[in-house]
């Protein structure tokens, strides 16, 4: 389940992460993110990972986007006031698939996802605020 997870956390981040940068430099911002895991059948809840990255000045304005290599697609997408709603279907040797939702002011996000596999339930906790600090999006 390890690797379905990081394969959901990876299509996950693709909800914040900007489509393919173009060669010149991006103007971005910093944000600091966590997401916090839990799967059934685990007497536990994985510790919550928080990490700095550079996201788009427009990012909420832009829809997300799977990378061309990625097995995880996003389907449904729904955008209304602050809320985003969306589907996610994973195909590979691993499928799974979920829904999601995320509200987001110019400061701040919430979001939970809940995805179903064939090993088990998984459900994503996600929150973030800005940073601050300009970064240049492509090079991160």
């Amino acid at each position: 389940m390890t690797r379905s997870a990081a394969r959901l956390t990876a299509a996950l981040l693709g909800l914040l992460a900007a489509a393919p940068a173009p060669a010149a430099a991006e103007r971005g911002v910093y944000w600091e993110q966590t997401i916090e895991m839990e799967m059934a059948g685990m007497p536990f809840a994985m510790p919550a990972q928080t990490m700095k990255v550079c996201l788009p000045v427009d990012q909420w304005k832009r829809p997300p986007e799977s990378k061309p290599d990625d097995t995880c697609r996003i389907q449904d997408l729904k955008v209304t006031g602050s809320t985003m709603t969306w589907r996610l279907v994973c195909t590979g040797e691993e499928p799974m698939e979920g829904e999601g939702e995320m509200t987001y002011t110019s400061s701040s996000f919430t979001g939970r996802t809940a995805m179903r596999s064939r090993r088990g339930d998984m459900n994503l906790k996600m929150r973030g605020k800005k940073g601050g600090g300009d970064c240049d999006v492509r090079e991160l």
